[in-house]
Order: C-alpha cells, then sequence, then structure tokens
C-alpha cells in the first residue's frame, strides 16, 4: 500500500499519540485518560522506555485476542511477540519464529514506524509508533481491511482494463496496440545489440466466404481456431496478434530463415479442414515477412511486410513473399528464393487488386 494512500491514518496516529501522552504526563487525570483510550476506535498501546507494557485499551485486546492472557503491566515487548507467535497469532511467523521475533523486535527499538501487518484471522491492521521524549512509545493500530480490500479490487479493475485495452476479446491474443508495442521494444533491443527479429503480417483466404455461409457466430469461431493453430506454429518468444477482422501479426525472434519457416508451418497448419460447431471449413493463409534492421521503424517494418503480404496475394494466395532487408515496396522472394519485382502501386491500389480475387 502506498505511503499516499496511509497518510490519513499515519497523521491521525501521530497526533492522537501526542495528546495521549499529553495526558499520561498528567497522571491525575487518569479518569480522563482512561475514556480517552476506551473511545479510540483502534488499539492503543504504551511502552516504557525499557520496552515493558505500560497500559492498553479493550481495541488493542480485540485485535490480538490470542494475546489476550500475556497482557499485564511490565511484560517486555519481545515477551509478548513471543507468546503471540507460538499461539498462532502471527501467520507471517509460521516457519520463521525466531527470525520473525528478531524483525519485529528491533523495528520497535527504533522508535518511530508505520507498517502494515496481516492478522491470523485474516483482518490487515496499520502500526504506528512513536518514541516521546522521555523515551517512551506510543503506539495505535488501525484496521485498514476494508481499504486493503478496496485497493485490491481497483488495482485488479485496472488490470482487467489494461488487459482489455491490450488484447483481442475474441481470441484473446495481443491486439495491434500491444504488438506495436513489442515490436518497438524488439526494435530497441536490436538497435542495442540484441537478437535478431522479423515481423509476419498475415491474411485469410477465403474466409469471407466462409463467413457467410456459416454465419457471425461460425466466422468467430473460426477466427478463434485459426489464433490457436498460429500459436502452436511459433515457438517460444514469438508474439501472435490480431489486428482486427481476418488479419493477424506475428513477431518472430532470430533471422530471417527462421520467420520463413515459421511461415511455412502456419501455411500448412491454417490451411488444414475445420470441422466447427456451426460446420465445416477450408481456408488458407497468405504471408509477407519483413526481416528487422537496426535502421528499421516500426512503421517501415510493417509497412514492407504489408507489402510482402499483398505480393504473395497477387501470386496466387496461400504461400509467402519476404521483403528484401531496406525494400519499400520494391522487391520481394517467394518461397524458392526467386525475386520478382512488384508493381509500384498504392497501397490502395495493391488492396483493390487483391479484392478483385474475390466474388462480389
Amino acid at each position: 500500500m502506498s505511503n499516499q494512500a496511509l497518510l490519513p491514518w499515519i497523521v491521525a496516529a501521530a497526533s492522537l499519540g501526542a495528546l495521549l501522552v499529553a495526558l499520561w504526563r498528567e497522571r491525575r487525570t487518569s479518569r480522563l485518560f482512561r475514556e480517552v483510550a476506551g473511545a479510540i476506535p483502534g488499539g492503543l498501546v504504551m511502552w516504557d522506555a525499557q520496552d515493558r507494557l505500560m497500559l492498553w485499551n479493550q481495541a488493542f485486546r480485540d485485535i490480538y485476542p490470542l494475546c489476550g492472557p500475556a497482557l499485564k503491566r511490565g511484560i517486555t515487548f519481545e515477551a509478548l511477540i513471543r507468546f503471540g507467535a507460538a499461539r498462532g497469532q502471527y501467520p507471517q511467523a509460521v516457519g520463521r519464529e525466531e527470525e520473525f521475533v528478531r524483525d519485529l523486535v528491533e523495528a520497535h527499538r527504533r522508535g518511530s514506524q508505520t507498517a502494515e501487518r496481516q492478522l491470523a484471522n485474516g483482518r490487515w491492521i496499520l502500526i504506528h509508533e512513536e518514541r516521546t521524549a522521555s523515551g517512551n512509545i506510543v503506539a495505535i493500530r488501525s484496521d485498514i481491511t476494508a481499504m486493503k480490500a478496496a485497493l485490491a479490487k481497483a488495482a485488479e479493475a485496472h488490470d482487467v482494463a489494461h488487459h482489455m485495452a491490450h488484447h483481442d476479446a475474441l481470441t484473446g491474443l495481443p491486439n495491434r496496440v500491444l504488438f506495436h508495442e513489442r515490436v518497438e521494444a524488439a526494435l530497441r533491443a536490436l538497435r542495442e545489440g540484441g537478437p535478431a527479429f522479423s515481423v509476419l503480417c498475415l491474411d485469410l483466404d477465403r474466409f469471407k466466404a466462409v463467413n457467410d455461409e456459416l454465419g457471425h457466430a461460425g466466422g468467430d469461431e473460426l477466427l478463434g481456431a485459426v489464433a490457436a493453430r498460429l500459436g502452436g506454429a511459433v515457438g517460444g518468444g514469438a508474439t501472435v496478434a490480431r489486428l482486427g477482422g481476418d488479419e493477424f501479426a506475428v513477431l518472430v525472434p532470430g533471422p530471417a530463415a527462421a520467420a520463413e519457416e515459421a511461415a511455412s508451418r502456419m501455411i500448412g497448419r491454417v490451411g488444414a479442414p475445420y470441422r466447427l460447431m456451426t460446420g465445416r471449413a477450408s481456408i488458407g493463409v497468405s504471408v509477407g515477412v519483413a526481416a528487422a534492421d537496426a535502421a528499421s521503424t516500426r512503421d517501415d517494418l510493417m509497412r514492407r511486410a504489408d507489402g510482402a503480404l499483398y505480393d504473395a496475394k497477387d501470386a496466387g494466395r496461400g504461400t509467402y513473399r519476404t521483403a528484401a532487408v531496406g525494400a519499400d515496396l520494391g522487391r520481394f522472394r517467394g518461397p524458392t528464393g526467386d525475386a520478382a519485382p512488384v508493381p509500384d502501386r498504392s497501397r490502395e491500389d495493391r488492396v483493390d487488386a487483391a479484392l478483385s480475387a474475390y466474388p462480389a
């Protein structure tokens, strides 16, 4: 828990501690002192300069019920902690009692501390201790169980929101945002002498026909199955992402040859028939591969892989093309290694050309 979240508790405990010390010095006002101590919603305890127990309120006894029999004036702090640890008052002490007692005693003797501790009943307490000018220690125990639960719930909600913002809801794969972040990170590492990698852009062949035949439910089921097959076709360290629709991207660590091998595996696995809940389906996938170099930018790398993908589409689909290092939309290699010129046209024209192969 952050110090900022605990600040109101710390300030209140310090102020209350100062008040109690003032009342304690005027022992003749013992009745008022007892009334104040009894009205405190948290636990109150005071120790003298020799770490001997001076006083406590009922709330303190309620917080440490297993220590209750040992709460007697004059017992030392260490003796009380040992008593509680032996009876299971502190779950943190299990299996390490001596170390636990030593740590607590050392922290206590420093005189001023703020710490959190979970008790055997699952409750969380905030401990605030202050040493007075006379050497006594005034300590306040505040129950922060509700705050811990609220903060944990908020953290969980933040994690869920972060996951949703970076992952595709249908397939669970990283989305475009997270994929771009990982490409950027891989490029930074490459420029610092890190491992080589390639980016692959994938587009499903004949997906629209299957989606029309089986409906959107069938299309969604098929996309989930494709995502699983892509994940099984790449090795550890690779990132498979869904960019949207039937477009996927993969970051493959290693030399370009490793990316081309991965592209071949993905083409084979994605192209195998599917038996879905909504019916049978048969599709393919076209892949564009672009190897990164130290001069690459993320946009350049994605553009080159995208250009290679549409060249694979132009080549008849169900294959891959690899962009030459440093190429924009110039020349691309196919699975045989042969190079072929790619017409110099805009990306929009290339998309139109690829889509023209599909019936309206």
